[in-house]
């Protein structure tokens, strides 16, 4: 084939996503020595094998042109979600006092118990997780119950 480098980033990607030949052969459908013609450049994988092995996690843009596709982001944590679900509802200022806050630049506003996570609060209400001694009106109490994250608003 005429494009040696392309048979070079298959091999690569096949390694990075941690399969052997027969692995990579049955997530694409083929055979083993049929994958193994693909990386040796005998044979071109056609369009149907590229986009399985792509649906498996392969880079197809990397594999065509030489040059990554831009990471894809991760869900996040409940938690972690949450957090960044209230900051992006925050005005500037309010953001400002709570990444001081997160910094440990400020003080915080609630009361933190043995076992608590993190405390915060803005404008005069206070988002706080984990175990806190904190039930002002318009205070957020935000735990975990098993695995799952619960908020609660004080009244």
């Amino acid at each position: 084939m005429t494009n040696e480098s392309f048979f070079c980033r298959l091999k690569e990607e096949r390694k990075r996503l941690g399969l052997t030949q027969a692995s990579a052969a049955t997530h694409v459908g083929v055979a083993r020595e049929t994958w193994s013609r693909y990386e040796t450049g005998v044979l071109a994988p056609g369009m149907e094998v590229l986009s399985a092995l792509a649906m498996n996690g392969a880079d197809a843009n990397y594999l065509l042109t030489g040059r990554r596709s831009a990471p894809i982001a991760q869900p996040l944590p409940p938690d972690e979600q949450l957090w960044l679900d209230c900051y992006r509802g925050w005005d500037m200022p309010v953001k400002r006092n709570e990444l001081a806050r997160a910094l440990g630049l400020a003080p915080t506003q609630a009361q933190v118990l043995p076992g608590a996570a993190l405390a915060g609060g803005g404008d005069g209400h206070t988002v706080s997780m984990g175990n806190l001694a904190n039930t002002a009106p318009g205070s957020v109490q935000v735990g975990f119950v098993g695995d799952k994250v619960a908020a609660k608003k004080a009244k």
